[in-house]
């Protein structure tokens, strides 16, 4: 009687020491004491990957004036800025870029770049834009905000060649372009036209100022994003020193414009000598085309006050006028 008893005391004991509570339970989402990525207490790093940018400018043409600038001053620099956006956030740029990156180049100004991107593994939108800057400041544009870059100046400028500026896009997927090498093409944002003239003999011995007056609207801001410049401001001009280039002929004015389709510019150009003699005032239509630049030339020194001008279409790769 006494040994049943014992047994099933014994057996009893074994039943509750069964149901006892471990020091250290396993809490459901953990193995052992190695948390999950993911759970509380933790933050998941993405993946990164690296992209190599080729970036390249083009030009407007490389046979004649705004080929590339061709003075070179120690304080002025070619910039690219570069934003990558998440292709989900793209659609309006009203989000901040996943990446920006700002390069400074010294001249000569290279037209091709390579540049290393580290990136998390996603798709992009790659916005890129090009001008020069003077002691790494904004000259003639401010790239603060790509989709709609703004005329940097305090005063409406032309004859210059650095206010030449590029843009470009491009759609990359770091899911399947992991480490690889893309190219990056810029395009010109605008086109230029010259005015030269061809009676040198006019000009010798004259202190001659032209004057452009433009009676369109010229655009000052450009969307990189949707490939074309915004509105327009009416009333502008700029004045420019009449001065001899080295192939013989006369530099009246010239000015870059920036350009979403082919048009025409209307303008009047005044030249008036140092005492107030006007030489010429005409109103001038002005042929524009995308990435293609305009020379108009002709006798305007002795033109007695009138001009005409025509284009002619048989030039080849520019437009061709003359007075």
């Amino acid at each position: 009687m006494l040994r049943r008893l014992f047994i099933l005391l014994a057996v009893c004991a074994l039943a509750l020491a069964g149901c006892t509570t471990p020091d250290n339970p396993v809490e459901p989402g953990n193995q052992g004491n190695q948390v999950v990525p993911g759970s509380q207490g933790t933050t998941p790093v993405e993946k990164t990957g690296t992209i190599t940018l080729t970036l390249r400018l083009s030009t407007a043409t490389e046979s004649r004036e705004y080929a590339f600038p061709t003075t070179k001053a120690n304080d002025v620099k070619l910039r690219y800025t570069l934003r990558f956006y998440r292709a989900e956030e793209a659609s309006s740029w009203a989000s901040s870029p996943e990446v920006e990156k700002v390069i400074y180049l010294d001249a000569p100004y290279d037209r091709y770049l390579q540049e290393r991107i580290e990136l998390k593994l996603d798709a992009y939108k790659v916005l890129a834009w090009a001008d020069y800057v003077k002691d790494n400041a904004n000259w003639f544009w401010n790239p603060a905000d790509l989709s709609k870059v703004e005329y940097a100046a305090a005063s409406y400028q032309g004859t210059s060649e650095y206010k030449q500026c590029y843009y470009g896009t491009l759609e990359l997927d770091l899911r399947q372009d992991e480490n690889r090498i893309k190219s990056l093409d810029l395009h010109p944002a605008g086109s230029c036209y010259h005015i030269v003239a061809t009676d040198a003999s006019s000009f010798e011995g004259k202190d001659i100022t032209a004057v452009i007056s433009y009676l369109d609207p010229i655009p000052l801001s450009f969307d990189v994003g949707h490939f074309g410049p915004i509105g327009g401001q009416s009333g502008l001009s700029f004045s420019s020193p009449v001065k001899k280039l080295d192939n013989g002929t006369i530099s009246i004015a010239d000015d870059y414009i920036l350009l979403g389709v082919d048009t025409s510019i209307g303008a009047t150009l005044t030249l008036q000598e140092k005492d107030g003699t006007v030489l010429l005032k005409q109103d001038i239509a002005i042929p524009m085309q995308r990435r293609i630049n305009t020379l108009l030339k002709g006798e305007m020194l002795s033109a007695g006050g009138n001009a005409g001008i025509t284009l002619d279409p048989s030039f080849d790769g520019e437009y061709e006028s003359t007075f």
